[in-house]
């Protein structure tokens, strides 16, 4: 307060006469009482709107507060028309519109044209962001995003059979697995072969049989598909695979499961009546190139697309999607995720096979109650794919999983290779599997209770041994040959490569036949 009493005085009359000369030319302001040089009131000769509006004769006019009589001023778009003739200026409003505007616009706030795009959001699907049709050949789906930490696969075990494996019995289970006979994933799965809540047999089978009545299937009264769909998933997409092994596949596959004598051979399993197969459009699952997909990978991929909506056309009662792994990915049947957990990458080690896969690091990796130990066999030893579900939203989801088989450059086996073309060889383990699915496709039930005799009702024809019908031939083959070749087709336009199944009415493996067996009396 001193030093504002202490200016100048001629200071503090340029401060005055400055504070004046805002108030009087303001721009959209005018003081009261001011109506000087200029004009105020209706224009002279118009026929505008009435407001008064003022015209100043400086080069800021203005608009007044009120007008004299306390009318309020024009705020808005004038007509044209409506200015005096004889003023020097033009009128200044604050809405200066070229265009008569015909209701108050508010100023748009500034955003995007696009929303932001959430990065590494683990709902959010890479590509595509909607589902496609199903009728539409190769649409892409997507692979789950990475995330999370390594987990365990959809399927629980019950407290009961948690109870059960404390007492250290070891109970036998249904296969569903493609093996190669003698392997050490053969050597695994055969050995724990039973059917739910029975120790498993070790009786000696002799190999070569002609004749093997103690292999033969039992239906257990769980359901069947008879009219089959299915749609192939090509894991990697464009990215992993070969076009002509694609169509090769596709072509190939479509042909044998609908082949009337090969179906033949199947018809004694549904009371000798009609079956059907039917191939419906196949997609790339694209995102990522996995190194190793596990039991637990194939089942939260199904469950990350039932619940975007691509699966939501289908009969999913009737169909079972088969994920096909790209060369030189490994499969195995452990329940943790390990190629779609976030950590997927970070470590790796040894397999009990020679090769090294990628999986998830050891703080990462839970104990797994799913599947007994001795079925955590990889496909770099003999395993070739297997089938499954999962429960989701009140339905079962059916799939199966199976490995692009091929020998490598050095010598080494990924799956089950016995042609030369790998792509002949996924044809052959698709089919085993195909055919599984549609005798026995809720075997997994069983699976997840196995100490539980009563988990039995989930089975539709398994052998006393819990072997299914693609089993007991790839097992006991004296050479892969004898039961994973080509066969001519019913409608002559040539061969597809099979692995053949077994038939109750030869007790063995049987090729495509003219007619079916009749029905034992």
């Amino acid at each position: 307060m001193r030093r504002f009493i202490s200016l100048p005085v001629w200071t503090l009359l340029v401060c005055a006469l400055a504070l004046a000369g805002c108030c009087m030319s303001g721009p959209g302001y005018y003081g009261p009482g001011y109506y000087g040089p200029g004009y105020y009131g209706p224009p002279v000769g118009s026929t505008g709107n009435g407001y008064p509006v003022f015209w100043g004769p400086g080069p800021i006019p203005v608009v007044p507060v009120n007008g004299p009589g306390g009318e309020p001023p024009i705020v808005g778009y004038i007509p044209p028309g409506t200015l005096p003739p004889t003023l020097p200026s033009s009128p200044v409003v604050p809405i200066s519109n070229p265009v008569e505007p015909t209701s108050p616009v508010s100023p748009a706030p500034d955003t995007p044209a696009e929303p932001p795009v959430i990065v590494g959001s683990p709902t959010k699907p890479e590509t595509p962001t909607t589902p496609a049709d199903p009728g539409e050949y190769w649409a892409p789906w997507p692979l789950p995003p990475r995330s999370g930490t390594a987990a365990r696969s959809v399927g629980q075990t019950t407290a009961g059979s948690l109870a059960a494996q404390s007492t250290g019995r070891r109970h036998g289970h249904p296969m569903r697995s493609t093996v190669r006979g003698g392997s050490r994933a053969a050597r695994d799965h055969h050995s724990s072969a039973g059917l739910p809540g029975r120790m498993p047999t070790y009786t000696e089978r002799v190999t070569g049989a002609p004749s093997t009545p103690s292999e033969d299937l039992r239906y257990r009264g769980g359901r069947i598909i008879p009219h089959l769909s299915f749609v192939n998933l090509y894991v990697g997409g464009d990215d992993a695979w070969q076009k002509s092994d694609i169509d090769s596949i596709d072509h190939a596959i479509a042909a044998a499961m609908s082949d009337r004598y090969l179906n033949n051979v199947m018809r004694q399993y549904f009371n000798n009546a009609e079956i059907t197969s039917t191939e419906l459009p196949s997609h790339p699952l694209v995102g990522y190139v996995p190194s190793v997909m596990t039991q637990g990978d194939v089942e939260y991929c199904m469950s990350y697309l039932y619940d975007r909506g691509y699966l939501s056309q289908y009969d999913l009662s009737s169909t079972v999607f088969n994920l096909l792994l790209p060369p030189g990915t490994v499969l195995n049947d452990a329940p943790e995720r390990r190629s779609t957990a976030a950590r997927a990458g970070r470590s790796a080690r040894a397999t009990r096979s020679a090769a090294n896969v990628i999986v998830a690091s050891a703080e990462d990796v839970e104990s797994s109650p799913v599947i007994p130990k001795a079925e955590e066999g990889d496909s770099t030893s003999g395993l070739g794919g297997y089938h499954g579900s999962i429960h989701k939203g009140g339905s079962t989801v059916y799939y199966s999983v199976d490995v692009y088989s091929e020998r490598r450059a050095d010598g080494s086996m990924n799956g089950i290779p016995v042609f030369q073309e790998s792509w002949k060889n996924v044809v052959a383990t698709l089919y085993h599997e195909l055919n599984e699915a549609r005798t026995d496709p809720d075997v997994e039930d069983a699976i997840r209770n196995p100490y539980d005799i009563g988990s039995e009702r989930y089975l539709g024809w398994t052998s006393d041994r819990g072997e299914e019908c693609g089993d007991y031939p790839l097992d006991e083959a004296r050479q892969l040959s004898m039961v994973v070749l080509e066969v001519p087709l019913a409608d002559g336009s040539g061969t597809v490569p099979v692995q053949l199944q077994y038939s109750n009415a030869v007790h063995g493996p049987e090729g495509p036949i003219a007619e079916p067996h009749p029905l034992p009396r």
